[in-house]
């Protein structure tokens, strides 16, 4: 049965012109746009002011990242069940308190072990309960005929992080110094998070509304909405079968080729010629496209069959990396803009078709628990991600090779994408008992 919740609380929610689902769309994609951003979009910028301030190595560095990636998959698992339970927004605050004075502590260190400390696990703990794992599951529980555009707009936040915090970091970094600037972010994520946090609510059945806002919804979305819900496969059920496996190691592999290029992009192109200005606009320009397609590539996956949508994505971002290469050791930027645009453009529909696929597959209910068990392969894979680049880089003096691999990867993602099947549910083993009898005395 699902609790009342007090009078203010209630008109809090439907006594709005319009559906609150709204509102958790519009939270979700600011508290993305400071997760992302403070985790994976200013480092880029970052990277070379401090290491050669700090005379650190570029695997001593991204080691942190590794340690973050670790420790939020961690925190994702413990995490789900929470966000099932009370929702959203408790989480979210108790991150904030963890986030935003690892960001201003991390302008002051001067050891390495610090900056492992605050960058790797404390400041990693507060992303993980407030970024894209908690967030894309509130919209999910808020959404369901219409969770593919609800995704696409939520999720506008992550690469409107690519677009404007390289360039806020390289602009800050070049006038304040990077000390300031990490004292910027810090700002910037405590303005924008808490509010944030503050709108979010479980799930819509709590106020007594309708998934997707119809005022009179018709008896196909009432349908859709309730078995998207009461047969809702839980962690148990979701483990024992093979789509749960094959969508994490999927989308586990895109992963690497984002990562690779949103955290060592500008060190790339900047390696190749390329000033510090030049690369932040580039990697901002194949940010703006992967955000201006995220709404139509939701609204796609509304109609037709998302896992078909994903597989074009994988193809077009994996051309664009590996495209990518040549034409940075060319020196071309024309070559190398029409290259980040094509990423741009296949990395749009990655996380609301990632989403819609997971809610899809296993329904609203225990999302987010099901979803945190899938976290730690997924954080693993970006965990090594940036170290494992850097160490190559160190090792070999340059991206080329380990970029190529990461375009092929995208192409074993679209491979294993065929595999992957949705489980039956409930009513579907009912249907198939139904007509057992039926098929046997038809013969």
């Amino acid at each position: 049965m699902v609790p009342k919740r007090p009078l203010r609380h209630r008109l809090s929610v439907t006594g709005l012109p319009f559906y609150y689902g709204w509102v958790i769309v519009g939270a979700a994609l600011a508290t993305q746009f400071i997760a992302v951003g403070a985790q994976t979009g200013v480092i880029g910028a970052f990277t070379k002011p401090m290491t050669e301030g700090l005379d650190w190595s570029r695997s001593e560095l991204f080691l942190a990242e590794t340690i973050a990636h670790l420790v939020m998959a961690a925190v994702g698992i413990r995490v789900g069940p929470y966000v099932d339970r009370l929702g959203t927004r408790p989480v979210m605050l108790a991150g904030i308190v963890v986030l935003v004075p690892s960001l201003l502590l991390i302008s002051q260190v001067t050891e390495l072990w610090q900056w492992l400390v605050l960058r790797g696990f404390v400041m990693a703990g507060g992303a993980a309960m407030v970024g894209m794992f908690v967030a894309s599951v509130a919209v999910s529980k808020w959404f369901v005929t219409l969770r593919g555009r609800a995704l696409g707009f939520a999720s506008m936040g992550v690469s409107l992080a690519g677009v404007v915090w390289p360039l806020l970091a390289t602009l800050a970094i070049d006038e304040l110094g990077w000390r300031a600037a990490w004292a910027l972010v810090a700002g910037v994520a405590l303005l924008t998070l808490v509010p944030a946090a503050l709108l979010m609510r479980r799930q819509p059945e709590d106020f007594g509304l309708e998934p997707d806002g119809g005022a009179q919804p018709t008896a196909a979305q009432r349908a859709a909405a309730a078995i998207d819900y009461d047969e809702s496969l839980d962690r148990r059920a979701a483990l024992r079968t093979p789509a749960f496996y094959l969508i994490v190691i999927t989308f586990a592999l895109c992963i690497v080729g984002v990562f690779a290029i949103l955290t060592q992009g500008i060190p790339f192109l900047t390696d190749h010629g390329f000033s510090r200005g030049e690369a932040a606009a580039l990697s901002s320009t194949m940010s703006l496209l992967a955000m201006v397609t995220k709404p139509p590539w939701g609204a796609a996956a509304d109609r037709w069959n998302p896992k078909a949508l994903a597989g074009i994505g994988f193809i077009v971002a994996g051309l664009g990396t590996a495209m990518l290469v040549p034409a940075a050791q060319a020196g071309s930027l024309p070559l190398v803009a029409a290259a980040m645009v094509i990423i741009g453009l296949g990395w749009g529909g990655n996380i609301p078709i990632h989403e819609v696929i997971w809610a899809s597959t296993f329904g609203r209910r225990h999302l987010a628990s099901v979803r945190g068990l899938g976290f730690p392969v997924t954080a693993s894979i970006a965990a090594a991600t940036p170290l494992g680049l850097a160490s190559y880089f160190d090792a070999v003096g340059d991206y080329a090779g380990a970029f190529y691999f990461c375009a092929a990867l995208w192409f074993v993602a679209f491979v294993l994408l065929l595999f992957v099947r949705r489980p039956p549910r409930p009513a579907d083993r009912a249907a198939e008992a139904e007509a057992r009898p039926t098929a046997a005395s038809d013969r």
